[in-house]
């Protein structure tokens, strides 16, 4: 039985497969699919500071999202491995 619980971020509006930066800072490389089938396990949950920018944008408060460092062309951007919360019990 898998236990592990998955941390969804929010993003901007980005097309699929681009280098990103998440409403918290992180860089990712946007995936959809991966999200739709992580969110139809059940088992996961939202970045608690994305959630907090999501909130302060909502409330009109100007929150900084740094932009992403430009990509080399002599370095592959690598895809990050993410985190996964370990089991609590």
């Amino acid at each position: 039985m898998n236990t592990d619980t998955i941390v969804m971020h929010y993003i901007r509006p980005t097309p699929d497969g681009n280098m990103t930066m998440t409403l918290c800072g992180c860089r990712i490389i946007t995936d959809y699919q991966a999200t739709a089938e992580a969110k139809s396990t059940g088992n996961w949950v939202t970045c608690p500071m994305c959630e907090l920018a999501k909130t302060l944008e909502d409330m009109g408060l100007e929150t900084e999202t740094p932009e992403p460092e430009p990509v080399h062309r002599h370095r592959k951007p690598r895809r990050p491995t993410g985190w996964t919360q370990p089991a609590m019990f």
